[in-house]
């Protein structure tokens, strides 16, 4: 087995200085930086420790395991498969499940009231009525009208709360939208 993880040297007696989240070799303490990032470290002033890299597909101590990566997943010298944000597994075969995403799946989703969240990025998907990051509030419209905004007017034959209620109207007059009065066609009262 290698040294526990910040540590190296043949007696796991050295502090690695990897930053920004490369991978330190166990052994000699090489930096395997992560995708998008590069450089070198100078573990003294004359000796440059470069990791050799496997071939594609494989990874591991002696590049001996096998990657099969999947659904965007990128092969890491060091980790075997990093997945793409909203998916997981030795393959990246699984997608995040409900209240996780990004990268490994690895945050909480912060969104109220029932509401989804994007496997990626997090963002809350908000169900009708619903508005805010997280979903936290609630449109309550007036009598008569609808929509995530109030933006509509009851649609003709309902009216109230939400247009929950039918109009009751004679020879196919219309009624209000608020209080469900009908509105009498020209000619005709009652």
């Amino acid at each position: 087995t290698g040294c526990p993880e910040g540590r190296y040297g043949l007696y796991c007696d050295k502090d690695c200085i990897c930053k920004n989240g490369a991978r330190c070799h166990g052994f000699n303490g090489a930096c395997e930086c992560r995708p998008g990032w590069r450089g070198r470290v100078l573990i003294n002033a004359t000796f440059i420790l470069n990791a050799t890299r496997c071939p594609p597909g494989y990874w591991g101590e002696v590049c001996h395991q096998v990657c099969d990566c999947q659904y965007g997943g990128t092969c890491d010298r060091w980790e075997g498969c990093l997945c793409p944000p909203g998916r997981h597994g030795d393959r990246c075969e699984y997608i995040c499940a409900p209240g996780a995403f990004g990268w490994n799946c690895s945050m909480n989703c912060h969104c109220q009231n029932n509401a989804s969240c994007d496997p990626v990025n997090g963002t809350c998907i908000c169900a009708e009525g619903q508005w805010g990051d997280s979903c936290q509030n609630f449109y309550f419209c007036p009598p008569g009208l609808y929509g995530d905004r109030c933006e509509h007017t009851c649609t003709p034959g309902s009216f109230g709360l939400n247009c929950s209620k039918d109009c009751h109207c004679q020879n196919n007059a219309s009624c209000d939208p608020v209080n469900g009065t009908c509105f009498c066609v020209e000619g005709q009262s009652g």
